[in-house]
């Protein structure tokens, strides 16, 4: 049975069952922080010039957009691939990367010197070229244990600082054969006899206009995209698990399938059997309390991401922003209404700008004046005890705050 892929536009061309799709090696492209610096490419492969590394930087970039959904929507996969080099790469946060050993040392790698929790582009790179054949690991097969080795790259630059050598130029990865890839991909190689099965005809290509987002509503179209993409052999791009559709048409992929790639990491609370009590007479819940089954580094990045970080733009906060506002500038009303009343009777009095201005400042006091003259007198009885009055529960500024939450925890 011959094997189909993909042409240019969309269009089938057989391959034939003998085309060997194989590669040299693999090598390494990290991109992301460590303990002291910013985002920057940690490793690169050896034969990466700036054209390279500018091309792989467009797709990395998007695919890390909207980084406060990564905790809870799964690992993001992509795939691109030019005339001389294929990248299969992953966007996750770290600690999914380094739950495989806990005991090891890059497991308290997860976040940088500020406690900000660390995401990071992983991927392997092979060189190829021109519609050359290349076997790629089935969406199945893709985990964070495949990319964990990439890691220690992270690891071995953990605690440079810009002023360091070391910090100014990539390390260099060189090309070599990896056991796991090879046998994930002849996994993938053993069911190219489907490919025609899995073509999805109108596949864009780095020739189309505007990128095209494909309904996966399962894992079975998300197999089907994915597979389509990866068994081309001309110039693609593909990104699984993007949070918004400004992000896909934003950037250069030209297949984008929205939503999680994987079940959320923290599981939902079950509804309560018995009506819940007040709020008031609820004990808070402490940062320590995860769900059963959940990693702690896991449910304290979803709870750092998904919730406390993104409070400071919810709409309590700006209500809450322009009501004292109002309650600033209330007061000031009056005054400002005379001392415009006086600036303008003194302009029509002398049209000369300091006469406005004595005007001006003469309305402003009288109307000071009144209103304190107006002031009801201040009748309240005094407490005779001395006893601080009871606290009022604490606000959500107050309690973040209190555990520490920056507002510029992502950014």
């Amino acid at each position: 049975m011959a094997l189909y892929s993909l042409g240019r536009g969309g269009n089938r061309a057989e391959v034939g069952d003998t085309v060997p799709m194989t590669t040299t090696g693999w090598s390494a492209l990290v991109y992301g922080r460590t303990l002291h610096m910013d985002f920057r490419h940690i490793a690169l492969p050896e034969d990466f010039d700036r054209r390279a590394r500018d091309w792989a930087e467009t797709f990395i970039l998007t695919s890390m957009r909207t980084p406060e959904d990564l905790s809870t929507s799964g690992p993001r996969w992509s795939f691109f691939r030019d005339t001389e080099h294929a990248v299969l790469g992953a966007t996750l946060m770290a600690h999914q990367l380094t739950a495989s050993d806990p005991t090891a040392p890059r497991a308290a790698m997860v976040r940088d010197v500020y406690g900000r929790p660390l995401y990071v582009f992983v991927g392997y790179v092979a060189a190829i070229g021109d519609a050359q054949p290349l076997a790629v690991p089935r969406l199945a097969d893709l985990s964070p244990a495949l990319f964990a080795p990439l890691y220690a790259h992270v690891e071995s630059v953990w605690t440079v600082q810009s002023f360091e050598p070391a910090a100014q130029e990539p390390i260099r990865v060189p090309y070599r054969p990896l056991a796991e890839l090879a046998s994930l991909a002849e996994m993938a190689e053993d069911d190219a006899t489907d490919a025609a099965d899995q073509a999805l005809d109108g596949l864009p290509t780095r020739d189309a206009a505007r990128p095209r987002i494909w309904p996966a509503d399962d894992a079975a179209d998300r197999s089907r995209v994915w597979r389509a993409a990866t068994s081309a052999r001309h110039p693609i791009s593909v990104c699984l698990g993007l949070a918004r559709e400004r992000d896909a048409l934003d950037g250069p992929f030209q297949n984008v399938v929205l939503g999680p790639t994987a079940a959320p990491l923290v599981a939902a609370e079950a509804a309560p059997s018995e009506p819940a009590e007040p709020a008031a007479t609820q004990p808070a819940a402490t940062a320590e309390a995860a769900p059963a089954g959940v990693p702690a580094a896991q449910d304290e990045a979803a709870d750092w991401i998904g919730g406390r970080a993104s409070a400071r733009r919810s709409r309590p906060f700006a209500r809450a922003d322009a009501e004292l506002l109002g309650a600033l500038l209330a007061p000031q009303m009056p005054k400002a209404g005379a001392a415009a009343l006086g600036a303008v009777l003194g302009w029509t009095l002398n049209a000369s700008f300091w006469t406005a201005l004595y005007g001006g400042a003469i309305g402003w006091l009288a109307a000071a004046i009144a209103l304190e003259l107006r002031r009801p007198p201040d009748t309240t009885a005094r407490p005779a005890s001395r006893t601080a009055p009871p606290s009022e529960p604490p606000s959500e500024p107050q309690e973040q705050a209190a555990r520490g939450v920056r507002s510029d925890d992502w950014f």
